[in-house]
């Protein structure tokens, strides 16, 4: 039986939005970058982003950086800032997954750099992410591949079952929890879709199709 629960990270695992707590910490350390940051956010949430813009410029410390001053902010950074954000009921439901022999994967259109590291502290088996582009072991500012967001998401998920074998379809079961509509063509796509405090548009479609809704301090029991 091969059964697997998905797992978006901004609004559902943690409250808010891991990249935009990231630049605030960096900002904190003497990056002046923050009114982009704040227009990015401004239009993810109006849903009208340019997800490639975005990602190219959520990059740019990456490769202005040395690398050991980046692996000490990001260390620094996810024992503060992102431990602050952590979801119990989350956490909770991952564990269930584990315990129930269930692979669990983070699937979010945070760069690699950040989303690998939060899935590693966060004990989950696998990552899909929007990955950088690298060259000789350093980020080079550019992508590589499509952004792990809306439809780039889902073909995200499809490419990492094909590798394995395997279709959606195909598993006996299938969870993807998400607070937000950018996510419905992987929603759609799962046997058991799961809205985390969804937004207004993502409500509605849940209401529509009888999807389970659940609030972000409490989920329920695993069913």
């Amino acid at each position: 039986m091969i059964r697997i629960a998905f797992f978006d990270l901004d609004g559902t695992l943690i409250d808010g939005d891991s990249e935009f707590a990231w630049s605030r910490f960096l900002v904190a350390r003497g990056l002046d970058y923050m009114r982009d940051v704040e227009r990015f956010q401004d239009e993810y949430l109006r849903g009208v982003l340019d997800i490639d813009e975005y990602m190219r410029f959520q990059l740019q410390p990456l490769i202005r950086e040395d690398w050991d001053t980046l692996l000490t902010w990001r260390s620094d950074y996810l024992g503060g800032e992102l431990d602050a954000r952590l979801r119990s009921a989350a956490l909770d439901r991952i564990r269930a997954h584990r315990e129930r022999g269930d692979v669990v994967v983070l699937a979010s259109a945070s760069h690699d750099f950040l989303a690998e590291a939060i899935a590693t502290e966060l004990g989950i088996d696998e990552c899909l992410a929007t990955r950088g582009e690298r060259a000789e072991g350093r980020y080079t500012g550019r992508l590589s591949g499509a952004a792990c967001f809306r439809e780039g998401k889902l073909h995200a998920v499809e490419h990492w079952l094909a590798e394995r074998g395997l279709r959606l379809d195909q598993l006996d079961e299938s969870w993807f929890y998400s607070d937000s509509h950018n996510d419905l063509p992987l929603l759609a796509a799962v046997s058991h879709p799961v809205c985390v405090t969804p937004d207004a548009v993502l409500r509605e479609r849940a209401q529509r199709e009888s999807w389970r809704v659940v609030e972000g301090g409490a989920w329920g029991l695993l069913a």
